[in-house]
């Protein structure tokens, strides 16, 4: 499975200055991105590898004005994204002295819990930007006309 690229809107600069300008305060924008990205961390539920399930329930949705976010781990799941994305070396934690330590092999396969399930995902959350995308765009325009 490869690395999922991201969707990229052209013009979304322009269009989030678009409605500013039109008075919208861009919670509609914000809430799009939310719900897209609430999808794929529902979809991430299904696929996460589980042990303890402490990585599954640091997976958590995020939306802001210009993206939506899918995030996992946290300070006590540090190695969410060693799982996510595999890893080749690491740190021994047992060299002496502490600060400079040797590499030795630690190899973690790459599992992509959340990039899998977001390039699955995509025809669902592409359809909800582009509804939502094109109501805000005719809410423009109706604004504009006298």
């Amino acid at each position: 499975m490869g690395r999922y690229q991201g969707l990229q809107l052209e013009g979304a600069r322009q269009f989030r200055k678009a409605l500013k300008e039109a008075g919208d305060d861009l919670s509609d924008l914000k809430d799009t991105h939310l719900e897209a990205a609430e999808i794929v961390a529902k979809a991430s539920q299904g696929v996460v590898p589980r042990k303890s399930g402490a990585l599954a329930a640091s997976i958590r949705p995020a939306g802001t004005t210009t993206a939506g976010i899918v995030r996992a781990g946290k300070k006590a799941v540090p190695y969410a994204n060693a799982i996510h994305w595999g890893r080749k070396m690491w740190p021994s934690t047992t060299a002496t002295p502490a600060p400079p330590r040797q590499r030795h092999l630690a190899p973690i396969r790459p599992t992509y819990f959340i990039t899998g399930p977001a390039s699955q995902t995509e025809p669902q959350w592409v359809e909800l930007y582009f509804t939502r995308v094109t109501q805000m765009t005719e809410k423009i325009e109706r604004e504009s006309q006298p």
